[in-house]
């Protein structure tokens, strides 16, 4: 696509929906028609992804990040699976060659950090070579110091192999949901944008951060091969959603309208929850074994344990 299309200045608030059909294409080669007006999919992505451009230290930080071209640019290099030290020698080649006095005078640490950035937007998983002072205080991150960023995917991802002993019953029962750890063992849920945080108890084991787009997740699903996540973790990822928000759950339907409600009132902090959040299906009691979530399963432990131990 010529990246022409997409040089609207990333302090533009809202996207145009125009735009968001280029980005999608761009960013993962999605076809089909470009969305039309009011079309919500995706919804949960662009209003992460507006969030981190319109930070107030955004322009700071990223000095040679000024329109959605800049961004597509990086990613696509991301997404050919070249090695972070590639990346970094091919940006700093793209700006000795650009007429921007600016962009040429970049320091090494400022190439980094609008990798990083560009990286988080393909996955949205908080991606960093370092520890940056512009990180969000609290979040997990995916390390990514060397190689291509699906390996530093894998290397994080692994698949946990914890142990169920010590647990009487290994199995998620059909109450275990997202609606009932709140009313019966006061876990609260708090829904977040980075993928890394999904299921990690926070706040001395009363919230549990729950990655819930949906949207991201079919997308992911829908590249197959080229998507840059591990074989299966996607669908696992889905799994564990579809066990915490049941379809035809009425109880959890109706809790979750309600959250999203709730979310709606605080305006400009509000998250966008996913609306095909509730949509993933119901598992088999074949699929509600904890041995089953292989790449969720360390986390899916302690909140079981939380969960027996309160109730």
């Amino acid at each position: 696509m010529d990246l022409k299309v997409l040089e609207h200045l990333l302090t533009e608030y809202p996207i145009p929906d125009s735009l968001r059909g280029n980005l999608l294409k761009s960013l993962w080669g999605v076809s089909g028609p470009i969305p039309a007006a009011g079309d919500n999919r995706m919804a949960p992505y662009f209003d992460y992804y507006s969030k981190r451009t319109l930070r107030p230290l955004f322009p700071r930080q990223h000095r040679m990040l000024k329109t959605h071209a800049h961004i597509v640019s990086i990613a696509s290099k991301i997404s050919s699976r070249l090695d972070r030290a590639d990346i970094h020698r091919q940006i700093v080649a793209d700006q000795a060659a650009a007429a921007d006095t600016e962009a040429t005078n970049l320091s090494a640490d400022e190439v980094d950090d609008a990798i990083d950035l560009c990286a988080s937007f393909l996955v949205m998983a908080e991606v960093q070579l370092r520890e940056s002072p512009f990180c969000l205080s609290g979040r997990r991150l995916v390390h990514w110091r060397e190689g291509s960023l699906d390996v530093a995917l894998a290397h994080h991802f692994t698949v946990e192999a914890g142990s169920t002993r010590g647990f009487e019953r290994p199995r998620f029962e059909r109450f275990f949901n997202a609606y009932n750890l709140g009313r019966i063992a006061g876990i609260k849920s708090k829904w977040t944008c980075n993928l890394v945080d999904h299921l990690r108890l926070v706040d001395g084991n009363q919230t549990v951060p729950i990655f819930h787009c949906v949207s991201f997740l079919q997308l992911q699903q829908s590249l197959n091969k080229n998507s840059l996540f591990p074989s299966a973790l996607v669908q696992g990822t889905l799994d564990t959603l579809a066990l915490l928000f049941p379809l035809a759950n009425n109880e959890t339907s109706r809790w979750l309208e309600t959250q999203r409600r709730s979310e709606m009132s605080r305006a400009s902090v509000a998250v966008v929850v996913d609306l095909l959040l509730g949509k993933c299906g119901s598992l088999r009691d074949s699929q509600r074994r904890l041995e089953s979530f292989y790449f969720w399963r360390d986390r899916l432990a302690i909140i079981l344990k939380q969960a027996f131990d309160e109730s």
